[in-house]
C-alpha cells in the first residue's frame, strides 16, 4: 500500500505542479478509497505544507497583501476541517466528499 500511496501522491502533485492547483482535490478521494479520510487529508496536508515552504524562495513574487486577506479565513476553515473530521462519522464525510465531487463534476461540465 504504500508504494501505491506514493503513487497517488506524486500523480497528484504533479498535476498541481503543471496547473498550479489540485494536488489535494486529486489525491484526497483517491486516498480515501483505502485510507481513513482523516489519515488522507492529514496526509496531503503536509504535503501542502512542504510545498507552501517552497514559495518562500519565490517570496518576491508573492503578493502579500492579499494573502493577508487569506489568512484569517484559512484559519478558521482548518480548525472547522479539524473539528469536523474528528467528531463527525467518517461515513458522513464520505458521503460529503462524494457529493461535493459530483456537484463540483456538474458544475465544471455546465
Amino acid at each position: 500500500m504504500i508504494w501505491l500511496t506514493g503513487f497517488i501522491v506524486a500523480f497528484a502533485f504533479f498535476i498541481q505542479i503543471l496547473m498550479g492547483f489540485g494536488g489535494g482535490l486529486i489525491a484526497i478521494p483517491l486516498l480515501s478509497l483505502y485510507l481513513p479520510i482523516a489519515d488522507a487529508v492529514t496526509l496531503i496536508m503536509l504535503f501542502q505544507f512542504m510545498t507552501g515552504l517552497a514559495v518562500i524562495a519565490s517570496r518576491r513574487d508573492v503578493d502579500w497583501k492579499a494573502l493577508k486577506g487569506l489568512i484569517p479565513s484559512s484559519a478558521l476553515g482548518i480548525a472547522v476541517g479539524v473539528l469536523a473530521l474528528r467528531y463527525i462519522n467518517e461515513d458522513v464525510v464520505r458521503l460529503f466528499l462524494v457529493i461535493f465531487i459530483a456537484i463540483y463534476l456538474l458544475k465544471s461540465v455546465w
